[in-house]
Parts: structure tokens; C-alpha cells; sequence
């Protein structure tokens, strides 16, 4: 049995005219979510399938009052048990996001769902994508919750360009599936940088699709036109060793 799956930072609320038609097409098995408000989990509901989980990570200013921003998870599915692993703060910690320094409370959530444990994070922000001392030492953290974890499918925005230091720790542990030509998952035309640095997010490819030796990610693609960020869109397999397990 193989499992279609999309992931992808909606940023909030500024997208969802292009979110919603984009998965009444595609109709993935599973649906991983970052930057969604809770407030807009019944639309996606009505408008794709059940939520498994979610895992709040900051709260957002709005002129009716905060809302609370976190990553979700999504699928019709049957067999499903939550992961959820805060590896920066917890629920205890969730702040205000000023826009200007990253929150500080990072999650990994994830659901075991007909026999395949797939994950998704929003990792920890720097200001121009460079790689950092926190960054590091989030990750350690992330890596000690994903060693217990032992197989799995790993997926979201990890604020960390292909090329630096802190994608490296990543890819040195796991499978990178994003294929390489793709040199960028930010999509300039839709995010709030491409009008006046379009030429900073050409080498942003932050996105990623990491798995571990028992899963293969075939017919691994970015859609642009759906968010600030591309979607990842993947079929999930067992690798053939694994099949029966």
C-alpha cells in the first residue's frame, strides 16, 4: 500500500483561496500543515478531511483578538496514534510572535497511520535563513525525540537553506527527497520578501522531505502557486525490505 502526502506552510490565513482548490485536486492520503490557525481547522475540515492533530506553537495578533498558530495534521485514514513531542518549550511556553525573533516553541507531530509514522515540525526561524548556534542546538533536541522514534517520514518547513550548516545535520541523518534541481521552495511571486529581495530567496530551498531507510518517497514534486511556500507533494512507500513489517 503506498500514501499520497502534501505538506505546506499555508502562512496563516493569506492563502486559503489557493489551498483549498489545490487539495480538491490532489486529495492526498495525508495532509501536514504548518503556520494554520486553529481557528480555520473546521474550513479544513469541510474542505478535505479530518484533523488528527494539532500543536499549538505561538499566538498571532488579529484585530478581534489572538489567534493560535501551530502545525496540523490531516487524513480519512484509519489506524491513527498521535506523536506529539514539543522538543523546544511546550504548550506551557506558547507566546505572543512579535515578527521579530523566533518563538522559541517547536513541536514534532505526528500520527502512525495504516502502519506508516509520518511526521511534520516547523523548525526554528533565523533572519536570513542563516544558520545558527540556536539552530544547532534545537536540532539535537529534535534528533533525541526522532531516535526514539525509530522509522519514520519527516516533513514541514525547517527554515534551514539546502546548502548550510543546519540542513546538513539534517541531511547527513536522513534521506533528502526534495529532487535537486529544485533550488528554491519559496515561492517569490506570493511571498512577502519577493517584491523587494527576490534575488535573496532564489537559493531558499527550506522545505523538505526527509525519510528514514525503511520508506521511499517516489514521484517527489514543489507546487507553486499555493502558498509563500511551494507544497511538497509525494507517494509514500515501504522500501521492499520492509514491506511486510
Amino acid at each position: 500500500m503506498a500514501l499520497s502526502l502534501v505538506s505546506v506552510n499555508i502562512e496563516q490565513e493569506k492563502h486559503l483561496e489557493r489551498v483549498f482548490p489545490f487539495l480538491s485536486i490532489q486529495k492526498p492520503d495525508i495532509l501536514c500543515v504548518q503556520e494554520l490557525l486553529e481557528r480555520d481547522i473546521p474550513r479544513f475540515e469541510e474542505q478535505y478531511g479530518p484533523c488528527i492533530a494539532f500543536a499549538p506553537t505561538c499566538f498571532v495578533p488579529r484585530p478581534e483578538g489572538s489567534q493560535t498558530e501551530g502545525i496540523g495534521l490531516f487524513s480519512s485514514l484509519s489506524n491513527q496514534s498521535v506523536i506529539e513531542k514539543y522538543y523546544v518549550g511546550s504548550r506551557d511556553t506558547v507566546r505572543l510572535d512579535d515578527g521579530k525573533s523566533d518563538v522559541d516553541t517547536h513541536v514534532l507531530l505526528g500520527a502512525d497511520i495504516e502502519g506508516y509514522r509520518i511526521l511534520t515540525t516547523h523548525f526554528t526561524w533565523t533572519q536570513k535563513g542563516e544558520s545558527t548556534e540556536k539552530q544547532k542546538v534545537h536540532a539535537e533536541s529534535l534528533f533525541a525525540e526522532l531516535d526514539a522514534l525509530g522509522e519514520f517520514v519527516l516533513c514541514g518547513d525547517f527554515n534551514a537553506p539546502r546548502t548550510g550548516e543546519t540542513a546538513a545535520l539534517f541531511i547527513r541523518r536522513y534521506t533528502d527527497n526534495i529532487p535537486s534541481h529544485y533550488e528554491t521552495s519559496i515561492d517569490i511571486s506570493l511571498h512577502r520578501a519577493g517584491k523587494t529581495n527576490a534575488s535573496g530567496l532564489q537559493d531558499k530551498m527550506v522545505d523538505y522531505l526527509f525519510t528514514t531507510p525503511q520508506y521511499l518517497a517516489k514521484n517527489v514534486s514543489l507546487e507553486f502557486g499555493v502558498s509563500d511556500h511551494a507544497a511538497i507533494i509525494a507517494t509514500i512507500e515501504k522500501s521492499q525490505q520492509n514491506k511486510g513489517i
